[in-house]
């Protein structure tokens, strides 16, 4: 009875392996096939391929196969690309100018176009014209000429202006440097008062408050003079003067202007340009504002002779902006790489670059080359201030570029200009390169056995080995009997009810066995009788 249990119970553990090995092999079919849908663990074998030249006409000897690009910011006006000389270039366009065209005695012909205006409300002047002598103005003031009533003439003013058109756009260009010379003359009646003229009569004092004067000023705008920025000036103070035992000042000799410092200058021509929706006006203009003060001597008269401003003349240099963010690039697309079983193993990518010019570094020191595969850039990036005015291998042994190697596409390259800072350029640049090199290599994998279906499926069989031991030491190796006391002897230990039940006694037990072995005997000698009566009932040899 006991081998009977352990022959089932080894049947058993048998039945339990072959379940989960069927199970296991369904579900690794499964998992494998969708495992295989993006990458496939194999024994395989690979085949290595020759590095391949990925680029055509790598050393420029025509334009075949290279076309080149701008990008989209920045101002791309001021760059350009070129094949030519068995190499490519690009060209970064610089650019000077002076302006010099305001100089000389201001006139008022066609071709120099300085014209009188009114200062605001102001009257002008008794006269005030241009002519040989340059901005001429003369005026006479006497306090009683109108009754001492509304004398609105005490105080004329006149601007002579010029509006300049220039032959480019300024938002394209710098200012560098700026000067402004600006001479000017007088003479006046000793009747002009100032601070030290003596006075005699009944009142031993100055009979004004703070005297006569003229202001010569100039005023740079935009071409609609809206917030002019003065730029030149000067207020008498001593002209006019006489006696008091002082040397009498009526006439002050060719003198310049106090003009503002350079960088003053070009700030107001660059606000004049701004302001100007082409970027190309401005006006310049020269004013002459007299002030006759109303005197408590009602007699009083002042003689302005003759009020010039002789000359003027304005320069000024600028240079070509390059604006940040402006890009130029030379490309190619190249063949695909293709299929599951290939697999890149190397890319490099190297070139040859000079300049013809040294860069200006100090003034954008971080303008590079760029390298694009597939428009992704590679981490690395080429300083033009790096370079030098003979051609240089960029990266000893070249960039590594394999993580940017894309399968199943057409794999493009661009060698990218990029400028980083916005600076202002005197001349062009030109930056030239030669001798690319892009270089991958690849391997060709053959297919081979899948191992995942025989990892899986062992380390399935094993669990179902463990599974079906455990099953078995723990339960299967007991006959039924002993399986039902260990059963019971849990739940008793943990409190739980139990169904009562009979169990055999020793009597029955051994009855049964004795039963048992019996009815084998019983068979056995049945057996031998049916033996021997065949044996009867067989014809011997002889009597055939």
């Amino acid at each position: 009875m006991k081998k009977t249990v352990i022959k089932k119970a080894q049947y058993s553990i048998i039945v339990v392996i072959l379940l989960v090995l069927t199970f296991s092999s369904f579900f690794i079919n499964q998992f494998n096939f969708k495992l295989n849908e993006n990458s496939k663990e194999t024994i395989q074998l690979s085949t290595s391929n020759p590095t391949e030249q990925w680029l055509r006409n790598n050393d420029f000897s025509t334009q075949e196969a290279w076309f080149d690009t701008k990008g989209y910011t920045g101002d791309n006006t001021t760059v350009d690309a070129f094949i030519g000389s068995n190499q490519a270039n690009f060209r970064v366009i610089g650019d000077t100018r002076v302006f010099s065209n305001i100089s000389g005695t201001p006139n008022s012909s066609t071709s120099v176009g300085w014209y009188k205006y009114k200062n605001e409300n102001l009257q002008f002047p008794q006269r005030a014209v241009i002519n040989a002598s340059g901005c001429y103005v003369y005026h006479f003031w006497d306090e009683t000429e109108l009754g001492g009533i509304n004398q609105t003439r005490n105080y004329p003013a006149v601007h002579f202006r010029k509006n300049v058109t220039m032959a480019v756009d300024m938002s394209d260009y710098i200012i560098t440097s700026a000067s402004l010379d600006v001479e000017f003359n007088a003479t006046v009646g000793s009747n002009i008062d100032t601070p030290r003229d003596d006075y005699t009569g009944s009142q031993d004092e100055d009979l004004f408050a703070i005297g006569d004067f003229v202001t010569f000023y100039v005023l740079i705008s935009d071409k609609d003079f809206s917030n002019p920025h003065i730029v030149g000036y000067n207020k008498t103070k001593y002209l006019g003067q006489f006696g008091n035992g002082n040397p009498s000042i009526l006439t002050i000799n060719d003198s310049l202007l106090h003009i503002v410092d350079d960088q003053d200058l070009i700030r107001a021509l660059t606000a004049a340009f701004e302001k100007d929706p082409e970027h190309r006006d401005f006006i310049i203009t020269l004013g002459i504002d007299i002030f006759s003060e109303d005197n408590d001597n009602s007699g009083d008269h002042d003689d302005w002779e003759a009020i010039i401003i002789r000359e003027c003349n304005l320069t000024f240099s600028y240079e070509r902006k390059i604006e940040k963010f402006t890009s130029i690039s030379w490309n190619q697309i190249g063949n695909q790489i293709s299929g599951r079983n290939i697999q890149v193993t190397d890319a490099s990518f190297n070139f040859n670059c000079k300049l013809d010019e040294f860069w200006p570094s100090n003034l954008s020191p971080f303008s590079e080359i760029r390298i694009l595969i597939n428009d992704n850039p590679h981490k690395e990036s080429l300083l033009l201030s790096s370079l030098t005015t003979s051609f240089q291998e960029v990266k000893l042994g070249g960039y590594n570029i394999k993580y940017l190697i894309l399968k199943d596409v057409n794999i493009s390259v661009s060698i990218q200009l990029f400028i980083a800072d916005t600076f202002r350029l005197d001349k062009n640049i030109t930056i030239s390169i030669d001798d690319v090199s892009f270089n991958i290599t690849y391997i060709t994998i053959e297919p081979g056995m899948d191992i995942i279906p025989i990892v899986i499926g062992l380390a399935a069989g094993i669990v179902g080995l463990i599974v079906g031991f455990t099953l078995y030491q723990t339960h299967f190796k007991y006959p039924p009997t002993v399986r039902k006391i260990r059963k019971l002897r849990k739940k008793v230990k943990k409190g739980k009810k139990v169904k009562s039940f009979m169990l055999n006694i020793r009597k029955d037990i051994v009855n049964n066995e004795i039963q048992d072995k019996l009815q084998i005997l019983s068979f056995r000698v049945e057996q031998e009788k049916e033996i021997q009566i065949k044996d009867i009932k067989k014809p011997k040899s002889s009597e055939m």
